[in-house]
C-alpha cells in the first residue's frame, strides 16, 4: 500500500531551491523550506511538496495520508507514505507524508514508511502513529520517518508515536 507523492503540493510554501517539511525540517540552499507543522500524537496531514529549482525544475510531491483500524495485521510488504525527489537543478524534494495505525497486534517482516524524499535537497521525514494494544511484532528498524539524504543538504528525521526505543 503506498501513497508516496500524493500531498497538496507545494500550495503553501517553501520558496525557491528549498524543500518541504511536516514532521522534519527539510533542508534549503536559496529558499526557505516551509516550516514544520501537525500533531505528534495524533497526526493527520499530508507531506508538502518541494519548490522548483534553477530553470524551473519541478520539486518533488509530498507523501499522502494513510490511516489503518483493523483488528490484526500482517504486514509482509511496504506501507508507504514518501515524499518524491526533486528534478534537477536544486529543485526541493517533498517530505514524507502520515501513516496512522490502529490495531491489537501488528507483525510481519514488512516495512512502514514515511521518509523525506531524497535528491539534490533532501525533504523532511514525514509522522508514523502506530496504536496498538498486543505486541508489536514488526522489526522496530523497518519503521521509518527519515530525512531524506542531499547532495546539497539532508533533511531532519520526522517523528514515530510512540518512540522506538
Amino acid at each position: 500500500m503506498t501513497t508516496t507523492g500524493h500531498c497538496f503540493s507545494n500550495s503553501a510554501g517553501s520558496t525557491y531551491r528549498s524543500v518541504g517539511s511536516y514532521g522534519g525540517l527539510g533542508s534549503q540552499l536559496e529558499g526557505t523550506s516551509n516550516p514544520v507543522y501537525g500533531s505528534i500524537t495524533a497526526p493527520a496531514a499530508l507531506g508538502s511538496g518541494g519548490s522548483c529549482g534553477y530553470g524551473n525544475a519541478p520539486g518533488g510531491s509530498g507523501g499522502g495520508w494513510i490511516s489503518i483500524h483493523a483488528t490484526s495485521i500482517a504486514n509482509d510488504g511496504v506501507i508507504s507514505a514518501n515524499g518524491t525527489p526533486g528534478q534537477g537543478n536544486q529543485a526541493g524534494s517533498g517530505s514524507g507524508g502520515t501513516i496512522s495505525i490502529t490495531t491489537s497486534t501488528l507483525s510481519g517482516a514488512g516495512s512502514i514508511q514515511a521518509n523525506g524524499g531524497v535528491s539534490e535537497l533532501g525533504a523532511g521525514g514525514g509522522r508514523i502513529e502506530l496504536i496498538y494494544s498486543g505486541t508489536l511484532g514488526i522489526p522496530k528498524a523497518n519503521i521509518t520517518a527519515n530525512g531524506g539524504a542531499g547532495s546539497w543538504g539532508t533533511g531532519s528525521a520526522g517523528t514515530i508515536n510512540p518512540p522506538l526505543n
